[in-house]
């Protein structure tokens, strides 16, 4: 999973189990203590970070990478790949485009709901 939302990466504790990995005890003493927001925008903090190898065929040459991801105890996801990465390896990119004469033309038959007419108004102002 991809997460603009955080600078770095994490991996959850129960998927650390699974692949039966130990955490790095002298790396974290660096993130220890830091605060972080969850989805549901609670606060915790890392309880741990490990190394991990992963390989990807969006990433650039060589198609493995060594990366520190944070343990986070109870979460919903198996790994996130935060900001950091996501810029680093230019998982995510944004190429402007043209868009003079760019125009929607929509009939609309019935009232409309709010977050139509905000569709229609953020897509008319692209």
């Amino acid at each position: 999973m991809l997460d603009t939302g955080t600078d770095p990466d994490w991996i959850s504790q129960r998927f650390l189990e699974e692949l039966n990995l130990k955490t790095s005890k002298e790396e974290f003493k660096k993130h220890n203590g830091k605060e972080f927001r969850n989805f549901q925008g609670e606060t915790f903090k890392a309880s741990g970070i490990v190394e991990l190898l992963i390989t990807s065929n969006e990433f650039e040459g060589v198609k493995a990478r060594k990366k520190w991801f944070l343990v986070a105890r109870s979460s919903t996801f198996k790994i996130i790949l935060g900001k950091k990465t996501i810029k680093e390896e230019k998982l995510l990119t944004y190429v402007p485009r043209e868009t003079s004469g760019d125009a929607a033309n929509v009939g609309i038959q019935e009232k409309p709901t709010k977050s139509k007419l905000y569709f229609f108004i953020c897509r008319r102002l692209l």
